[in-house]
């Protein structure tokens, strides 16, 4: 799919920014939630101030939390309060308690995206479909009627009746996916028996040209982790009954005037996403088709720190970041392996705001060496960051404060820890890097 969808991206030359149709059919079904269409767009900058694009092209208030303001999230592509709750009655009339936040009744579901919108039975896959993986048990995949508008994530609720004993499903049937979900969190005797211990994933994967072009555009690095996590041999697959996962998939455009930055598409965490996240790889791989007339960079800390947003509070949150090449940053625009710092400092916050990183590097970059000394250079950034990553000590590179100048951000020891990176050059060892970090994280 990958290497199709790219092919005819590269036929088209650099100035067609004609979407592949393959990938947008079905996509679009959302704006039946309201019945009211939504302005299409191709980027953020094709809508108004106040609202951002969608992977699947149109123009809405939100698609992730981190669109609206710091004390609200986004449900039903709508920033709303965040409400904490233990149950629905601790939320307002027409809300729900889901995931420990009150959430509008029908954010969870996600079949109803399909019948609602016309194609939409694919955005209810990408952006809602999290509810209808959790009505599966409980033959409910139509209940919630704004299902389309499950973008928000909320549909996590859903996911969680499949670790039930199934009679969350069977409440799934009342019409409200979400519902179903809250329910099925206190069964104890489901078929998806475990936990992982509460964790929960978020894949933080670089969307920028060089991972639809390195180590070649036959054969990149993007179709290698497509494919680990959600192709036909997901590593991720024997794991989603269990371990909710979702992606976050970040690029930066580099001299487009009043670009955000960064800019990303995101899956939402939750059980049995696979199939979910397969979508959210074709979406991305189409919006880099339409973009990549532009310089496409990758600005990891400023992304870093979206997918810490993204997560949200609470424990067992892990980071999955995978990277090729020399990070960049919103505010640099010079490729420079100086903005190691900021990557440092980003995961360094993540730690302390409780979300663990781990982090897989793609290939070799010898710009690195240039701050080693040696050939050893990016081997030894990832183990900064994934020392990092762990609340370990990270020393700084040998040259790093003379060739870069200037006051450091991240906090550095005369020590250095010894976590565990990953690093992956061919498709083999792309999908045992991320298979050794989930099974560290669900042994």
């Amino acid at each position: 799919m990958v290497a199709a969808l790219l092919g005819a991206a590269l036929a088209g030359g650099c100035g067609d920014s004609s979407p592949p149709q393959l990938l947008f059919q079905g996509v679009g079904g959302a704006s039946g939630a309201g019945g009211a269409p939504a302005q299409t767009c191709q980027r953020t900058l094709d809508c108004p101030s106040t609202e951002v694009c969608s992977p699947d092209g149109r123009c809405v208030a939100c698609y992730q939390d981190v669109d609206c303001k710091a004390d609200e999230h986004c449900a039903l592509e709508q920033c709303v309060k965040t409400v904490a709750c233990q149950s629905d009655a601790d939320c307002a009339s027409m809300q729900m308690c889901t995931n420990s936040q009150c959430e509008p009744q029908g954010a969870g579901g996600a079949g109803g995206a399909g019948t609602s919108g016309a194609g939409g039975s694919s955005a209810g896959s990408i952006a809602g479909g999290t509810g209808g993986n959790g009505a599966v048990s409980g033959s409910s995949a139509g209940a919630g009627a704004s299902g389309s508008a499950g973008a928000s994530g909320s549909g996590n609720g859903g996911s969680a009746g499949v670790s039930g004993s199934g009679n969350g499903g069977s409440a799934a049937a009342s019409g409200s996916a979400g519902a179903s979900g809250s329910s099925g969190m206190s069964g104890s005797g489901g078929s998806g028996s475990g936990t992982c211990g509460g964790a929960r994933v978020l894949f933080l994967i670089q969307a920028s040209g060089s991972m639809f072009e390195m180590p070649t555009t036959a054969a990149p690095y993007w179709g290698m982790v497509s494919d680990a996590i959600s192709g036909p041999s997901s590593v991720a697959a024997p794991l989603q009954a269990k371990l909710p996962m979702g992606a976050l998939f970040f690029y930066r455009e580099t001299g487009v005037t009043g670009s955000m930055c960064p800019l990303t598409s995101s899956i939402p965490v939750t059980t049995n996403a696979v199939a979910n996240l397969a979508v959210g790889f074709q979406t991305a791989a189409a919006t880099y088709a339409t973009a990549m007339k532009f310089k496409l960079d990758s600005p990891v800390a400023e992304a870093e720190a979206s997918a810490v947003t993204a997560l949200g509070a609470g424990t067992g949150a892990h980071i999955v970041l995978i990277m090729t090449g020399v990070p960049d940053t919103c505010g640099n625009l010079v490729d420079s392996p100086c903005s190691v710092d900021s990557v440092f400092k980003a995961v360094q916050n993540a730690y302390q705001a409780g979300v663990i990183t781990h982090v897989v590097g793609l290939g070799d970059n010898t710009q690195f060496d240039e701050l080693t000394g040696d050939t050893s250079g990016y081997e030894t950034f990832l183990q900064m960051v994934a020392n990092a990553g762990k609340g370990q000590n990270i020393k700084e590179f040998p040259a790093q404060l003379g060739a870069c100048g200037g006051s450091q951000l991240a906090t550095y020891s005369q020590t250095a820890g010894t976590a565990r990176y990953y690093q992956g050059t061919t498709a083999d060892t792309v999908a045992s890097a991320i298979q050794g970090i989930l099974t560290e994280i669900c042994p």
